[in-house]
């Protein structure tokens, strides 16, 4: 009988030491908070009531879809990888990817100035739904076509934040009277 070994089990001790990206999360964590702290604004005048849960609320949806959008990215290597394609043709796919965000960013940008942030961010979210349905597909051509995701994270998620500005000024402005 063959027993098999599970993975190596880690002692919490050495665990922060494995590889130089282990090692420095911590210290990293610890500086953008220091960071965040020293770069919050002075506000001297009264922050109305409602304004603290419409913050909280905005940027609780927000962070979801940040760290939604963030945390597919390996899990899409690994994707393409079961799917049986090579490392190049995996390559080729995040490149074309991140290609297109590098060339479409700033057409996207004016793009969102003329149509206005709400029908950019809808778009955004029917793109990406489009995006994601074609991970369904192991061909080749249908995932390198898949540019649509890249082209509209960067410009719209500044436009969402703009759009949340934009609302958290009306807000205000409603509940001050």
């Amino acid at each position: 009988m063959v027993l098999l070994a599970g993975p190596e089990v880690v002692p919490w001790s050495e665990y922060f030491f494995q590889t130089f990206y282990h090692m420095t999360i911590i210290p990293l964590l610890l500086l953008t908070v220091v960071f965040a702290w020293l770069a919050r604004p002075s506000i001297r005048e009264e922050i109305p009531p409602g304004f603290r849960s419409f913050q909280v609320s905005y940027l609780l949806v927000w962070s979801i879809c940040v760290a939604a959008d963030w945390l597919q990215g390996p899990y899409v290597y690994a994707l393409y990888a079961a799917y049986g394609f090579q490392s190049h043709e995996i390559a080729e796919l995040f490149v074309a990817g991140f290609g297109s965000s590098l060339a479409f960013g700033c057409i996207v940008g004016s793009l969102a100035d003329k149509f206005g942030r709400k029908k950019c961010c809808l778009a955004y979210c029917v793109f990406y739904i489009v995006s994601c349905c074609t991970k369904h597909y192991q061909t080749y051509p249908i995932l390198i076509s898949d540019v649509l995701q890249v082209v509209l994270p960067p410009p719209c998620s500044s436009r969402a934040s703009s759009a949340g500005l934009c609302l958290s000024i009306t807000a205000t402005a409603s509940l001050t009277g």
